[in-house]
């Protein structure tokens, strides 16, 4: 499941909630780049993530990228234990801006 709002200045908040795994990738794909495609920053809040592979942390770095080449921000909030514990094997947690209260 993805919820997005809008936010005020322009940017986007989603909300995912379930798998991002192999056999999610194309939805998740879908929805996150057609959000990425709209103005302002992103702001991604993980905490329902029940599980992530190789695949989604992938998309993850794509949209940071992009974001990058933008000049747009891409923030993780939240994000679930099995999210912080991919990141930190694959030595992304600093890649990605994670705000200090969203760290274990």
């Amino acid at each position: 499941m993805v919820k997005s709002e809008a936010r005020r200045d322009g940017g986007q908040r989603l909300l995912i909630v379930g798998p991002m795994t192999l056999s999610t990738e194309a939805h998740w794909r879908e929805r996150l780049l057609a959000v990425d495609d709209a103005q302002g920053d992103m702001e991604l809040d993980l905490s329902g993530v029940s599980d992530i592979d190789a695949a989604a942390i992938q998309l993850l770095v794509r949209l940071r990228q992009r974001a990058r080449g933008a000049s747009r921000r891409l923030c993780l909030l939240a994000p679930s234990t099995c999210v912080h514990e991919a990141l930190d094997f694959c030595h992304l947690s600093e890649f990605f801006e994670i705000p200090r209260a969203a760290r274990p």
